[in-house]
């Protein structure tokens, strides 16, 4: 039996408005949009972010910053599970793209991680209602990385 923990990524996110699919690449700092800059691009909120439901943007992106959690070792597999990854048009961690597991709502990220990480997840304004209720954690389990529930 594997024994599990979770670390909640509530607060600190950053949402920023998109006008196209595209501008996720092209994201420059805390902004989605390259022609913005600073603060005023960005709002800071937290998950679930019931805000999203009422906003007329056509895409956002949130970002969150986080560490590599302390003493992992080479068995211990890291997920990250949130409603938002099955929503997303794209996921990435530190520029990589993430593909979810088969429930869409979880995937192991534990060879990507790195001592400071960014997680970045766009969603389109077809799925702000549902992503407005979503949750985010890492949930961290002493054994090799599975795709069956750990809970």
């Amino acid at each position: 039996m594997h024994r599990t923990h979770r670390i909640r990524l509530h607060a600190a996110w950053k949402r920023a408005a998109c006008d196209s699919a595209d501008d996720v690449k092209a994201a420059v700092g805390d902004t989605c949009d390259p022609a913005l800059s600073g603060d005023a691009a960005t709002e800071s909120v937290s998950l679930p972010d019931g805000s999203l439901a009422d906003c007329s943007d056509r895409f956002v992106t949130y970002s969150r910053r986080f560490n590599r959690p302390s003493g992992l070792e080479e068995s211990t597999a890291v997920w990250l599970v949130s409603g938002l990854l099955g929503l997303a048009d794209d996921v990435r961690l530190n520029g990589v793209p993430l593909a979810p597991s088969a429930d869409a709502e979880r995937v192991e990220i534990r060879t990507h991680l790195l001592p400071h990480n960014e997680l970045r997840v766009k969603v389109a304004r077809d799925q702000f209602a549902a992503a407005s209720r979503a949750t985010a954690y890492l949930e961290i389990a002493d054994g090799p990385a599975t795709d069956e529930s750990s809970s």
